[in-house]
């Protein structure tokens, strides 16, 4: 047993970069004087988990515990911890038990629940479906072993609201397509209500696979009701698309739009089509997804309204559609979308790009109509693609980004940023930025002076090229719908590793400094140890105009699960981690798998052309490769350790038990040991309370105060070197 007190000495948070706080709404924590234990172990058997069956749940109060079958053979504590699910699921990270008090006035409908448990260095993932509100009499079941042989026949026996769940396997061909048949008739699910959506899911994520022929692709047609009220969960697609096309500009030119539809965790291999596409449909929620392979976007919508993409992944692979723009997150023509915690990672195959401007990893183009957009907490990484294009034609763009983050890009076609519409970028960290082809303009190109600005950012290391075009200040500006904004210019920035010109045509530069951003053992004030975030208290801590630290941080969650643009708490902070991020294990799983074989193209944009060679893209790149994980290789981009993110914290009368997992093998065969400490959110001042092994993950400390609030922290070491705190726990004894 090792005694620890408040005469513990103190680290001050400079020598090791404390961590960002989530939520600074908290009452303050008590300093820890009791006991660490040094007898709690990690079991060293991997518990095997009965199947969980679906849960129906009536009276909005789910309580469900998973039953191990080899209970008599664990040797220690297991660690439980939730992957994916709604919000507000709660997960016993010692004992599994899930527990979910639901919203009244959330409607009925299916969800589906990720746990991951661990023991030591081994884990075990399994999932499980909840039906709020439904009967079993309106869940029925598709596949070999299901009620219905094909999604034909089980939507013919679907009532409205209810919910057809797909056993694993593959369904192939036209019986298992959702839109318009070759025939011309529309093979359609029933249409929910406002207070009971239709759900059509897999048993499991990932493993129902529609393929040849079959996909998702809801279409419209005169004498027919639009879809409406639906949510899609869980499919896996190749070959095809998850797509909802109606019809007219608006909704006052027709009433043939898709509405109030829900696609989530649902992945697309894509083939030539466009992977996830509202196409003139209103009230669209793209959650948990993720896109690779082909098509002209990833992600798009087209004459659309009330568009959220939110918690995303998106790999640009192939660029098809000859002649077509290309890009990753596309909001075009598009009025009131928010983008949110989506992830464009890895796009570094330009050879299989085709003919087409590039319209950028996140694009607003408007060639018919104007686009209402915000993009917020989103992250490009290791990409061959320019940022940003906003487009200035028909109405032109309204476009906000913050708290945005681009990283390790080589931009192709000579752009890195347009905004020849009124877009505002605001804490942006970008860092390694070096062209594949010289800059046509500048990296931040605002031609006629359309561009908000960019203020309170970090921009590191951009090379051949000059920085910014027609970036002026103004008190108004008109943009969509006669709304009259601000232009900043270029205002409260921090420019590191640049040797062009600043001002490469008229440009408003002021309050810029020249402070090193990277965090090393030479520069120990330095803000960047991880792309994520600034560390407290260092260098550019506290810089921004609105008094914040510069830069982005994307740590957590913003909207809640679920809710629709408008709809309470869609655009809000959930204090949620955003790491590790959810279902990115299927991610990796389905990423890593894809290869694809064809032509190679080069030239530059418009004047691309076939080479007559033959490529082959390999899937297992980036972040999915054997050994890693995508929140290790996005936290561990910059080289720094990675701290553990998936501490969690039971607590009795008397004692508190912390936990936490290993790493994936990439990061985890460098680790030599772990510290716990005592934390204060308040100071960010640290005790240490115990250096455990390498394959140490739990820390119990005992002879505590009952009924107090303590906050908590685990730090990874490479030898002399040791992470920042991920996310502090902070609990309460009993």
């Amino acid at each position: 047993m090792k005694l620890f007190s408040k005469n513990i000495m103190l680290v001050a948070p400079l020598l090791l970069s404390l961590t960002y706080c989530i939520s600074c709404t908290h009452s303050s924590s008590s300093r820890v004087e009791g006991t660490v234990d040094d007898s709690a172990e990690s079991s060293a058997v991997l518990p095997v988990i009965e199947d969980i069956p679906d849960q129906y749940v009536k009276n909005l109060d789910l309580s469900v515990t998973p039953v191990i079958s080899n209970n008599d053979e664990i040797n220690g504590v297991v660690h439980w911890i939730k992957i994916y699910g709604p919000d507000g699921v709660k997960v016993d990270p010692e004992t599994g038990q899930v527990t979910w008090d639901i919203d009244s006035n959330m409607p009925n409908e299916s969800f589906h629940v990720g746990l991951k448990v661990s023991a030591q260095s081994k884990n075990v993932n399994i999932s499980f479906i909840v039906h709020v509100g439904l009967s079993k009499d309106k869940v029925i079941t598709v596949g070999d072993t299901g009620d219905y042989l094909n999604l034909k026949q089980g939507m013919e026996n679907l009532e409205s609201g209810g919910t057809l769940v797909l056993v694993d396997g593959i369904y192939a061909g036209e019986k298992n397509y959702i839109g318009r048949t070759d025939g011309g008739n529309l093979q359609h699910p029933p249409s929910g209500t406002e207070g009971a959506y239709t759900t059509i899911m897999a048993k499991h994520p990932g493993e129902a696979i529609l393929t040849d022929g079959a996909h998702v692709s809801l279409q419209a047609l005169a004498g027919h009701e639009p879809v409406s009220y639906v949510a899609f969960k869980g499919l896996f697609v190749k070959g095809g698309q998850l797509a909802a096309i109606g019809y007219g500009a608006n909704k006052e030119e027709s009433n043939l739009r898709h509405h109030h539809l829900k696609f989530i965790r649902n992945g697309v291999e894509a083939d030539v089509a466009t992977p996830f596409n509202a196409y003139r449909v209103d009230d669209i929620l793209f959650e948990n997804n993720y896109a690779f392979g082909g098509g002209r976007y990833k992600f798009a919508s087209f004459q659309a309204s009330n568009v959220v993409w939110r918690r995303n992944v998106a790999r640009y692979d192939r660029g098809t559609e000859d002649d077509e723009p290309k890009g990753t997150y596309s909001v075009y023509s598009t009025l009131d979308a928010y983008l949110a915690n989506n992830l464009a990672v890895d796009a570094d195959s330009y050879d299989f790009v085709e003919r087409g401007e590039l319209a950028g990893e996140f694009a607003t183009p408007t060639t018919a109509g104007g686009t209402r957009a915000k993009f917020q907490r989103n992250i490009q990484l290791n990409s061959v693609f320019m940022f940003s294009n906003l487009s200035n034609l028909s109405e032109g763009s309204d476009a906000e980004l913050s708290h945005m983050i681009s990283w390790d890009v080589r931009p192709v076609g000579g752009d890195y940023v347009k905004s020849f519409a009124p877009g505002w970028f605001d804490h942006i960290t970008m860092g390694e930025i070096i062209p594949s082809e010289s800059m046509t303009y500048a990296f931040f190109n605002g031609w006629d002076y359309s561009c908000r600005g960019i203020t309170n950012s970090i921009l590191h290391n951009f090379q051949d090229g000059d920085m910014f075009y027609d970036l002026k200040k103004a008190p108004e500006l008109e943009t969509v719908g006669g709304k009259m904004v601000e232009r900043y210019g270029v205002d409260t920035n921090n420019i590191t590793g640049f040797t062009g010109k600043l001002e490469a045509h008229d440009s408003a530069i002021e309050n810029t400094t020249n402070i090193n951003p990277m965090q090393s053992d030479d520069n120990p004030a330095g803000s960047l140890r991880y792309i994520t975030r600034i560390e407290r208290d260092t260098s550019l801590s506290a810089l921004a105009n609105d008094g914040s630290n510069l830069g982005a941080t994307v740590v957590s969650f913003l909207g809640k699960s679920g809710t629709f643009f408008g709809e309470d708490g869609y655009d809000e902070e959930t204090n949620i981690p955003m790491w590790p991020f959810p279902m990115e294990d299927i991610i990796k799983e389905k990423f890593s798998a894809y290869s694809y074989t064809g032509s190679i193209y080069n030239g530059k944009g418009d004047s691309r052309s076939a080479t007559g060679s033959i490529g082959t893209i390999n899937g297992e790149r980036g972040f999915a490769v054997e050994g890693q994980s995508l929140t290790n290789y996005v936290w561990g981009y910059l080289g720094d350790v990675v701290p553990p993110l998936e501490v969690t914290a039971t607590a009795d009368h008397n004692s508190i038990v912390l936990q936490w997992q290993a790493g994936p093998a990439t990061s985890q065969s460098k680790v030599t040991g772990y510290r716990v400490y005592d934390y204060d959110i308040d100071s960010g001042n640290k005790i240490l309370l115990t250096e455990l092994a390498k394959d140490k993950f739990i820390a119990k400390i005992s002879s505590i105060e009952s009924n107090t609030q303590y906050a908590l922290a685990v730090t990874s070491l490479e030898g002399s070197r040791e992470s920042a705190i991920g996310y502090p726990v902070i609990v309460s004894t009993k």
